[in-house]
């Protein structure tokens, strides 16, 4: 059992274009009720159709990956005795530490499944940190069942499931 897992290291423009623009819009919409500011209706109604598009373009986007919004850069092979990152292979019994943070997958609550990682300590205290995109629900079950027998195997791994 083993699973391969892309890596990024960031995401693309678009991302942060469509985050800034829903965040701008939420922000405006508040500041807007809150100071009761007036404006042209024709403008207002113009800034409203635009930051509700941009933020349904943001979660649309997002949830069905359409358009990636990371940019992949390596891939990590976890299994029950190894990891491989980019075709270097680690032992388990090489490695101090592995913390890994399992948030999500690719489909749910609107996820392109990016919100993952992964930080690796060997025993001369090398550390080293990586994204990774999780595909499916079972994939995600398979990557929580390696870890559960890492643990089994007495290597100190902290979990993190959001």
């Amino acid at each position: 059992m083993e699973e391969t897992l892309n890596t990024f290291t960031r995401k693309t423009k678009l991302y942060y274009l469509l985050q800034i623009g829903s965040i701008g819009f939420i922000v405006s919409l508040f500041i807007t009720y809150k100071y009761h500011l007036q404006g042209p209706k024709s403008l207002m109604i113009i800034l409203l159709i635009l930051g509700l598009a941009l933020v349904v373009a943001n979660m649309i986007l997002t949830a069905t990956n359409v358009v990636p919004m990371y940019i992949v850069d390596g891939v990590i092979t976890l299994s029950p005795t190894e990891i491989k990152i980019n075709a270097i292979s680690l032992s388990l019994p090489d490695l101090k530490r592995i913390e890994i943070g399992i948030k999500d997958y690719k489909g749910a609550k609107a996820s392109d499944g990016s919100g993952n990682r992964i930080e690796i300590t060997d025993k001369n205290n090398k550390l080293s940190s990586y994204r990774f995109v999780i595909e499916s629900k079972d994939q995600q079950q398979t990557l929580k069942q390696i870890v559960d027998q890492w643990n089994a195997n007495g290597l100190s791994v902290k979990t993190i499931v959001f």
